[in-house]
């Protein structure tokens, strides 16, 4: 497989002289980023942005260019060392509306994704909250949710995880479609019943969209 196809994501650079070159492929890892565009002059300090499926802008500042010249079949590139920073807030962002659980869990899902793909070992929520600047109810709600679409693999122990097949499919997928509702990331639908008192009675259960019809006796 050619190493230019696993430039999967697209971001933007802007330089400190104030360049901007915007539809950069580029493969982000973490606190590294990826690119063969070494045409571009890019120096400790600049900017990476990227904008996720889920619509989040995540910004990182350039620590090391980490330019590699051309070695055998391998091209000249860029393997920069990064640090995540936030973004200063706008007047637009700042009357956003709330994020929704769903965006949250497929924000997590995305972290999952990169911190895992490649790794046996899963992670714990607790780990990436910060990263993603959720509460620990709201990390550990995603983590549920995500569970419950069966888009992790999870262990005996609570709030640990790993990505799965289907949580890959649902990721690249959503990359490969970013104007596209994300076809593998439905809702979950939950069934609560209170019963406070029954006496030969039955309850019966369906699932998402299901009709149950009564036949009499």
């Amino acid at each position: 497989m050619s190493l230019k196809r696993l430039m999967r994501d697209q971001i933007t650079i802007k330089t400190a002289n104030g360049e901007t070159y915007s539809n950069v492929a580029a493969s982000v890892q973490g606190n590294m980023v990826m690119t063969f565009r070494t045409g571009i002059p890019i120096r400790q300090g600049d900017q990476i942005i990227r904008l996720t499926p889920a619509g989040v802008e995540e910004l990182f500042i350039v620590e090391d260019p980490g330019f590699y010249s051309k070695f055998g079949s391998i091209p000249a590139n860029y393997q920069m060392q990064v640090r995540r920073a936030t973004p200063a807030p706008t007047k637009s962002s700042a009357m956003a509306a709330p994020e929704t659980a769903y965006v949250k869990a497929f924000r997590m899902l995305l972290v999952i994704y990169e911190k895992t793909r490649a790794s046996k070992e899963p992670i714990m929520v607790e780990d990436i909250r910060d990263e993603l600047g959720l509460s620990k109810e709201d990390a550990e709600a995603a983590w549920r949710y995500l569970r419950d679409k069966n888009l992790i693999q999870t262990f005996k122990i609570d709030y640990a995880a790993r990505i799965n097949a289907y949580g890959e499919d649902a990721v690249e997928a959503d990359r490969l479609h970013p104007d596209e509702p994300a076809k593998n990331f439905p809702s979950v639908t939950y069934n609560v019943v209170n019963v406070q008192y029954m006496v030969g009675s039955t309850i019966q259960q369906g699932g998402d969209h299901a009709i149950i019809t009564k036949k009499d006796k």
